[in-house]
């Protein structure tokens, strides 16, 4: 399933920072498609990814022990 896109040489319409490192974002980034959040780089991506997993995942867990 794709998850994101990523954008070359096309800046957004306003000047926008990245969800995770904060650095403006430039020509080229990454978004979520889901979310539609920005990112300057597959990396920042993919960090968000793996956090938002275990969060999920946590949660998950703790649902089940209350069950």
């Amino acid at each position: 399933m794709l998850t994101a896109i990523i954008v070359n040489d096309r800046e957004p319409r306003s000047e926008l920072d990245c969800s995770v490192c904060g650095k403006k974002i430039g020509q080229g980034y990454t978004r979520d498609l889901g979310t539609r959040i920005m990112y300057d780089c597959f990396r920042c991506f993919s960090i968000d990814e793996v956090a938002t997993e275990v969060v999920l995942d946590a949660d998950d867990k703790k649902r089940a022990a209350r069950s």
